[in-house]
């Protein structure tokens, strides 16, 4: 079962499983990478993937936040990586490295939903732009 849901930002019609508008789910996008970091770890960025492949041809605005939020998601497992090779190859001297990742996902995984809940389009710091 379908509604029927303006969009504010494009002005045309979407059509949303239950209901959502499009605010709301690319608020739930920035959100699900501070929630997959508490709950399935490294694998944050499948919350906006799933996201991104669902909305992908309903809501431009959606679009544009699932990416940012993916990218974002891809560039923390990314420097993850190389911090824990720096960690292990430093024979533990760069371990404080390891509460970088964490701090960053909790820092942005709140500045951006709000900002999105907000209605504006959200660009993280520092981030790696692998999908355009």
């Amino acid at each position: 079962n379908f509604t029927r849901v303006n969009t504010a930002k494009a002005r045309q019609s979407v059509v949303s499983p239950l209901g959502l508008d499009d605010r709301t789910v690319a608020t739930l996008v920035h959100a699900s990478g501070l929630i997959g970091m508490f709950t399935v770890g490294i694998l944050g960025f499948l919350g906006p993937l799933a996201i991104y492949l669902m909305y992908q041809d309903r809501s431009e605005f959606v679009t544009r936040q699932a990416k940012e939020a993916l990218n974002f998601q891809i560039s923390l497992l990314l420097l993850s990586i190389v911090i824990v090779m720096l960690t292990m190859f430093s024979c533990g001297v760069a371990f404080p490295l390891m509460f970088v990742v964490p701090v960053m996902q909790l820092l942005f995984g709140i500045i951006a939903p709000m900002q999105v809940w907000a209605g504006n389009d959200y660009r993280y710091p520092l981030t790696m732009r692998l999908l355009r």
